[in-house]
């Protein structure tokens, strides 16, 4: 199973990544929670309200999920992480009856 992992500024954003990746059935879950985020960028540094969200799929679809969300995402360089996680059995499945290309 793998997750993907990124943050957008509003609930709404949030939601208008999400749907379509949910509609192609290119993730399975997906965990959404308002954050703080203190980075720096063109040489300052920012304290932002932000959406942390955590999307969960099958290996299969984790590359066409994350290059459409590349292409999707309305941040200029987003930052999208993507892991190898290992569930109980009975989620496994689940994800990847969920999921398809």
């Amino acid at each position: 199973m793998k997750l993907i992992v990124t943050t957008v500024k509003t609930i709404s954003q949030a939601r208008k990544l999400l749907d379509p990746l949910f509609a192609k059935h290119w993730i399975a879950c997906a965990k959404f929670h308002p954050i703080t985020s203190r980075y720096r960028w063109n040489g300052t540094l920012h304290q932002e309200s932000e959406m942390f969200i955590e999307m969960e799929t099958s290996r299969v679809c984790a590359k066409v999920a994350v290059a459409w969300i590349l292409e999707h995402h309305p941040y200029e360089k987003p930052v999208i992480r993507v892991s190898q996680v290992r569930a109980n059995p009975e989620a496994e499945t689940w994800v990847k009856s969920e999921t398809h290309l």
